[in-house]
């Protein structure tokens, strides 16, 4: 019903959209941890949250993901120098730590 009534596609879901697998990596690491850091888990230690923690959890990673998310498309479109560093900066860093 709300897709018949759009003319067009809200900027923060085409961002999220186009970003959405850098998104599901990010989240993934900061909720799990990687093999260079812990995550959510780890440093809280199971299922200690209560119900408002656990939603208050989830939503302070959405918002923190579609933030992530936004600034992201924006530095590709807007400063493409600037996210081609990052992006070669980001596979030295991984291939240092993954030799």
């Amino acid at each position: 019903h709300v897709s018949a009534r759009l003319t067009a596609m809200p900027k923060v879901v085409g961002a999220l959209a186009q970003e959405s697998l850098a998104v599901y990596y990010l989240h993934l690491c900061l909720v799990y941890g990687s093999i260079w850091s812990f995550g959510i888990q780890q440093v809280i230690g199971g299922p200690v949250l209560g119900l408002g923690g656990a939603f208050a959890t989830a939503a302070g990673v959405a918002v923190l993901m579609v933030g992530v998310a936004l600034y992201w498309n924006w530095c590709k479109h807007a400063r493409p120098r600037l996210a081609f560093s990052f992006k070669v900066a980001a596979a030295i860093w991984a291939a240092i730590w993954l030799h």
